[in-house]
């Protein structure tokens, strides 16, 4: 009875000795693959803004349509080599470092490009705004180097009112 009381426990040492060096296995891996380098665009990889053109006058709300030379646009999240999905920077004159994570992208396109997406309806403030389009890598980190769209810049116009004026 001593014995079987004695194993029983160090079953349980074990067990749970096993479950903490599950745990520890776990958070080392993902430590590891979160601090490897952000992938290498492929040679000749170049991204681009179809539309609007640079110096533009849109209206408040406007299609944007990016364009992908030599890589591969997919959602966030799958790890691939030429890949990546699209982060927004608008008005943004902050350089882009490798590795950055940039969480300054616009946050009504943010979510519009998570899923590979390469076109959205984008609502801007009237007045002066610059638009550049980064691609980043599965963890949304920069390639190495950075992989970003020439700097547009477009002049956005609230709708003008077309109604007839009152006669007094």
């Amino acid at each position: 009875m001593i014995q079987s009381s004695r194993r029983k426990r160090a079953a349980l040492i074990i067990g749970k000795g096993s479950i903490a060096f599950a745990i520890i296995l776990i958070v080392s891996f993902c430590h590891t693959s979160l601090a490897v380098e952000a992938f290498k665009p492929a040679n000749g990889a170049k991204i681009s803004i179809l539309t609007p053109a640079n110096g533009a006058i849109v209206p408040t709300t406007f299609s944007l349509k990016l364009s992908a030379t030599r890589m591969t646009v997919m959602p966030a999240g799958v790890p691939h080599t030429d890949s990546g999905h699209y982060h927004l920077l608008i008005d943004d004159s902050k350089p882009i470092k490798n590795n950055d994570h940039p969480k300054r992208a616009y946050p009504a396109a943010y979510d519009a490009f998570e899923k590979g997406q390469r076109e959205t309806s984008l609502t801007l403030s009237p007045g002066a705004h610059t638009v550049q389009v980064l691609l980043v890598d599965h963890l949304h980190r920069p390639h190495n180097p950075p992989l970003l769209s020439e700097k547009i810049t477009i002049s956005v116009v609230a709708p003008i009112s077309l109604k007839p004026a009152k006669k007094p």
